[in-house]
């Protein structure tokens, strides 16, 4: 096995700036599993092509080893820039082999954007690489395996074929977000506030989406709020090559929202006068001011509680016992939520004010969820809403206006993917098709999420076929029934399974019968 290293910009893209983020499909560097991110299958002539992320042997392409190929056939995985983006560097890893020339075929692997080709790999052997490009003004990227030269490329195994490993993409996002009208809600009217206030507004971000809302008061960031997790894809998957603006799809956030934002005014600080300023901020991390003023605050700086102390002890549980620190529910499901507060002697704190956070990928910020009140036992009960898979977490202060927390408790809620799936016809005759229609509930905008078709065979769950979702959660597949020759019913289902970047366990849909007469 060769190894090839072929690199314009050798090495990893330069940290992000504000205007770029990062776009990760299949792997990010450390090695967590993820989808095509954006990647999308092109073919011309017999070819093959294969989404392999989820069991690690990434995107593959090949030209058919068993058919004959024409000059300009080719098997191909491509990136293209979302609109309002440009691509201005990539690095990846990936396996290629190409088989023997002969004569004027010339069966090749080719790596290139829209303004340039990177490499072209035509010599017989295999190839293990680690490339890293910068790209001016890009608009696609493009891997193929190519039959180049003058004649066609008879059959032999392999004639080329290539396996992307891992794949970043950095996109420059230069427009800063746009306000589709003024703030409101309480923060913005006038008179002194306490407690929480809302403000509410509408946004638009024509590149990677809408990413948080940050609110300072006089110069210090006080809160960065999630506009919409998007089921997951809107959250910084962690580590390199950027600091949190690393994401698992090429438009990670929702494009246009209307949030309405918690904002906890004792952590301004003491009461008086504070100059408050809302931004919201993008995938690439461009700001764009929603509301600024002055605030003037008046929580008192009592106690959180009858009998508060810093020195609490906070407990959550989940679950039918409500003691357990995770519980699996199924989609759609409302899970119960209970727990105690109490001081260091075990005596409980009554009538303390307890804030409700969330987060649905382990390395996103919690976004505020709402609170609840501990009874005069100390202890608190609420349903939680439905949701995707998450972290909760209960926090408490001793004081209204303490910045942090004294304790906090984290209960996870997995969430088990809703699937529904139902045939055209549940009779039908051998050499006739029948297709397979349903929906992923909840699916996060642009997640392109593989469900696939099984059945029943031999008293195992075997694959059919599979299909991609629309941005509705919408798959369809066809299946066409050759080898029945007495009457049989079979037994179907959906399946979409668990992988990183998607916020739900591995779900199924219920088990549906088709009856074929031969």
């Amino acid at each position: 096995m060769a190894v090839l290293t072929l690199a314009a910009a050798l090495g990893a893209p330069a940290a992000a700036q504000a205007g770029t983020y990062y776009a990760h499909a299949c792997s990010t560097p450390a090695g967590q599993t993820l989808g095509p991110g954006g990647w999308t299958v092109e073919r011309s002539g017999p070819a093959l092509a294969a989404d392999r992320c989820g069991d690690g042997a990434g995107l593959e392409a090949a030209l058919d080893p068993r058919e004959v190929n024409r000059p300009g056939d080719f098997a191909a995985w491509r990136f293209d820039a979302p609109a309002g983006t440009s691509i201005t560097s990539t690095n990846m890893e990936y396996l290629g082999r190409v088989g023997v020339r002969s004569g004027e075929d010339n069966p090749r692997i080719t790596f290139g954007s829209n303004a340039q080709q990177f490499f072209s790999i035509e010599s017989e052997g295999g190839y293990d690489g680690g490339v890293g490009y910068a790209v001016a003004g890009g608009r696609f990227l493009r891997m193929r395996a190519l039959c180049g030269g003058t004649a066609d490329c008879r059959p032999q195994d392999p004639k080329a074929r290539f396996a992307i490993r891992r794949v970043t993409v950095e996109l420059e996002d230069t427009a800063p977000p746009r306000l589709l009208g003024p703030a409101t809600g309480s923060l913005t009217e006038p008179g002194p506030r306490s407690g929480v206030q809302r403000i509410a507004f509408s946004a638009r971000e024509d590149g990677g989406g809408l990413y948080r809302v940050h609110v300072e008061a006089d110069g210090r960031l006080i809160d960065r709020v999630p506009v919409d997790a998007n089921g997951g894809a809107c959250a910084d998957l962690g580590g390199w090559p950027s600091s949190d603006r690393d994401f698992p799809a090429a438009v990670p956030c929702v494009r246009e929202a209307s949030p309405a934002v918690d904002v906890d005014t004792a952590r301004f600080g003491p009461d008086g006068e504070h100059d408050v300023r809302v931004r919201v901020e993008d995938a690439a991390g461009n700001l764009t001011d929603v509301w600024s003023g002055r605030v003037t605050t008046a929580n008192g700086e009592g106690p959180n509680g009858t009998g508060a102390t810093p020195d609490a002890r906070l407990t959550a549980g989940v679950g039918r016992s409500l003691t357990r620190g995770s519980v699996t529910v199924r989609y759609g499901r409302r899970p119960q939520l209970a727990g105690r507060l109490t001081g260091a002697d075990g005596r409980p704190i009554a009538n303390a004010r307890l804030d409700l956070l969330t987060r649905v990928a382990p390395t996103a910020p919690y976004e505020r969820a709402g609170e609840v009140r501990t009874a005069s036992d100390g202890a608190y009960r609420l349903t939680l809403p439905a949701g995707p898979s998450r972290t909760v977490r209960v926090g408490y202060r001793a004081r209204s206006t303490d910045p942090d927390y004294a304790r906090t408790a984290d209960v996870g809620v997995r969430t088990i993917a809703g699937l529904t799936m139902r045939p055209s016809t549940r009779r039908t005759r051998n050499r006739r098709k029948v297709t397979f229609r349903g929906r992923l509930l909840g699916a996060p905008a642009g997640s392109r999420k593989v469900v696939e078709i099984q059945v029943v065979s031999r008293g195992r769950w075997r694959p059919v076929d599979s299909d991609r979702i629309d941005d509705a959660g919408r798959f369809a597949v066809s299946y066409r029934f050759l080898r029945t020759f007495r009457t049989e019913t079979y037994r179907f289902r959906a399946i979409v399974r668990k992988e990183a970047g998607f916020p739900y366990e591995t779900g199924r849909s219920g088990i549906r019968r088709v009856t074929v007469r031969r």
